[in-house]
C-alpha cells in the first residue's frame, strides 16, 4: 500500500482519464483547481457527450469548489455526470452540484458544513483592522455558500444552516446516499 495519498490519488486520476474520465479528489490549493479545470478541458476534447466525473474527495478551500462549480456550469458548456465512489464532503459538494446526473454509490457518504477559516493573523498594530476584514470577507463567503446551495437544493437559507448545523460538530455527521437524495444532492443511488 502507498505511503503518500499523494501518489495513490494520483494514479486513480490517471486511470480515469485513460478512460475518458476525470477524479476530483481532495481540492488542496488553486494549483488543484487549475489542474481539475485542465483535465475537464482535456477530456471535453477527447470525447463527446456528457463527460463523466467520479467523485472521492473530502472536500478543500471553499473558494476551489465554488470555482469548479462555476466552470462546470457556465463556462465547460457540456453536461457533467457525477458518480461519488466513497466520500463527497465539504467543498467538493459544491462541484457534485455543477453536474446534471449525479449517483452515489451504496455506500458513499456526504458532508456539508460551515466554512472554516485557517487564518494566522499577525499580531501587529493593524491586528484589529486585519482581523475585521478577514471577518467581513468570511461572512461573504458565508453568504455565497448559503445562497449557492439554497439555489441548487431548493431549499430556503434557514433550510441550508439546519442542514450545515449537522455537519458542524466536533464529528462529522454523514449524510447516507439515502439522506442525500432526499435533500437533492443526489440524483440516483447505484445498485
Amino acid at each position: 500500500m502507498p505511503q503518500d495519498p499523494q501518489i495513490s490519488n494520483e494514479q486513480i486520476r490517471q486511470f480515469y482519464l485513460s478512460q475518458g474520465e476525470v477524479f476530483l479528489s481532495d481540492i488542496e490549493n488553486e494549483a488543484y483547481v487549475l489542474q481539475f479545470k485542465a483535465d475537464l478541458c482535456r477530456v471535453c476534447a477527447e470525447t463527446k457527450g456528457s463527460l463523466s466525473l467520479n467523485i472521492r474527495s473530502h472536500g478543500g478551500i471553499t473558494r476551489g469548489g465554488l470555482e469548479i462549480a462555476d466552470f462546470i456550469s457556465l463556462k465547460l458548456g457540456r453536461d457533467v455526470d457525477a458518480t461519488v465512489d466513497g466520500v463527497c464532503d465539504s467543498a467538493a459538494t459544491f462541484v457534485l452540484l455543477a453536474c446534471k446526473k449525479r449517483t452515489a454509490l451504496p455506500n458513499a457518504s456526504f458532508v456539508l458544513h460551515s466554512t472554516t477559516v485557517p487564518y494566522n493573523i499577525k499580531l501587529d498594530e493593524n491586528y484589529i483592522k486585519n482581523t475585521a476584514d478577514i471577518a467581513e470577507g468570511n461572512m461573504r463567503t458565508y453568504a455565497q455558500v448559503l445562497s449557492f446551495y439554497s439555489r441548487k437544493l431548493g431549499i430556503t437559507k434557514a433550510g441550508v444552516r439546519k442542514l450545515l448545523k449537522r455537519g458542524d460538530q466536533e464529528f462529522n455527521d454523514e449524510l447516507s446516499p439515502q439522506e442525500a437524495k432526499a435533500i437533492g444532492l443526489i440524483t440516483h443511488i447505484a445498485k
